[in-house]
């Protein structure tokens, strides 16, 4: 016979643990798009693109 006290029985938890779970995930903002360092990210990819945009342009013009 083995022993199963060491093993975790997932059907054993309540249904409201794992209901807490799924509603922590949808608290607060779900895109992430509020943190200052997601703004920072954001802010640089625009100011790369622009600028990489610009420099294309620029060559472009000299031919």
């Amino acid at each position: 016979m083995t022993d199963r006290t060491n093993t975790t029985d997932l059907t054993s938890r309540p249904a409201a643990a794992s209901l807490e779970a799924v509603l922590a995930l949808f608290q607060g903002d779900p895109t992430g798009l509020s943190s200052p360092v997601t703004q920072l990210l954001l802010i640089g990819a625009l100011v790369t693109s622009i600028t990489l945009a610009a420099r294309w342009w620029w060559q472009q013009r000299k031919r």
